[in-house]
């Protein structure tokens, strides 16, 4: 997620420690990336919160799901739909297209009709009321 340019928030992940300890050594700041000390009942209470995007986790069974429940309702103020990225849904680390599961779709639309285009549909049915045409 760091790469893809997201900020990170860890929560209760001791094997982790040393992997937080060498990224900040190396000069990333708190802010992109953060750490919580919790258990599972604190990850599912962040989980609804607007300004969380996704969730990663290697949990599987009943608290994958758990946190797929707490990631699918809208919170107030949520911007898009959030996902849960686990072993079980998608590339694992080292496999083709690992790094997307973390980048968020952008789709731009580029308006191409012209000012003062004419926008009347032709219509040859003799039996409509409107001259399209004039």
């Amino acid at each position: 997620p760091l790469l893809a340019g997201n900020a990170c928030v860890v929560v209760a992940s001791p094997a982790l420690s040393g992997v937080i300890a060498a990224l900040r050594e190396a000069g990333l700041p708190a802010s992109a990336l953060a750490t919580l000390d919790g258990d599972a009942g604190g990850l599912l209470t962040l989980a609804q919160s607007p300004e969380v995007a996704f969730v990663a986790t290697d949990a599987a069974g009943a608290f994958a799901h758990a946190i797929y429940a707490a990631l699918g309702p809208t919170a107030e103020g949520q911007r898009g739909l959030k996902a849960l990225c686990s072993p079980l849904d998608g590339p694992q680390p080292g496999e083709p297209g690992f790094a997307r599961r973390f980048a968020w779709v952008k789709a731009i639309a580029v308006r191409t009709l012209r000012h003062g285009a004419d926008l009347a549909l032709d219509v040859d049915d003799d039996t409509d009321p409107v001259d399209r045409n004039p």
